[in-house]
């Protein structure tokens, strides 16, 4: 199928009956590993419907067995929403089972704009920067309820201050799977935790690249 042909079926939401359809279809154009799709609609269900809060809500916070399955909902057919939400689904679970990723991925973000690595493209710098620092108004993602004192060495008694689960997230939808290179490309030192989810291949360019 050629990439016109799959950007239709993704700007068109007529062709969905099923929203679970919609969304396999948009992890699987931008590079998500087959066995992430498989995971991800074993552990969620997923909505579209535009009179309800957006977002990924895990099963214990619905009253249910952490073994069930949690809810995303996403009030548009949008791809962007569609990939941050899914994201969560997975770094619920690695941060779940594995907390010590949630100090290592806050570590790597902040090395990264810290020293002005290289590897990151511009537009993927100022992106990380504002995480770390805020921009405008917005405090960033290391600033809920007080800072890190020292952003260089992060400890666990920092982890209340970060959001890490939305710098997942947002990592994720940022790239939309194209992590390596291109305009969004972001720093080796981040690759493992996006590899996590995406092949690096996308079968359409990202919307950023269209624009």
């Amino acid at each position: 199928m050629s990439k016109l042909a799959l950007h239709d079926l993704l700007d068109n939401p007529g062709n969905y009956q099923q929203h679970e359809t919609y969304r396999s279809l948009v992890l699987w154009v931008y590079g998500v590993r087959p066995e992430m799709i498989k995971f991800i609609r074993a552990a969620s269900t997923f909505k579209i419907d535009p009179l309800m809060q957006q977002g990924w809500t895990p099963p214990e916070a619905l009253g249910l067995l952490p073994t069930d399955k949690g809810r995303i909902v996403c009030n548009y057919f949008q791809a962007e929403a569609t990939i941050h939400e899914c994201a969560h689904v997975l770094w619920h679970w690695r941060r779940t089972h594995a907390p010590f990723k949630k100090l290592q991925l806050a570590q790597a973000v902040a090395t990264a704009v810290i020293e002005n690595d290289p590897g990151a493209s511009v537009e993927t710098y100022n992106f990380l920067k504002g995480y770390v620092y805020g921009v405008g108004g917005w405090p960033g993602m290391y600033a809920s309820g007080g800072r890190p004192k020292n952003l260089a060495l992060l400890t666990d008694s920092d982890l209340p201050y970060i959001i890490d689960w939305e710098i997942y997230a947002g990592l994720c939808s940022f790239t939309f799977g194209r992590f390596a290179k291109g305009v969004r490309r972001v720093p080796q030192s981040l690759w493992p935790y996006l590899h996590d989810l995406f092949t690096g291949q996308t079968l359409v360019d990202p919307p950023y690249v269209l624009k």
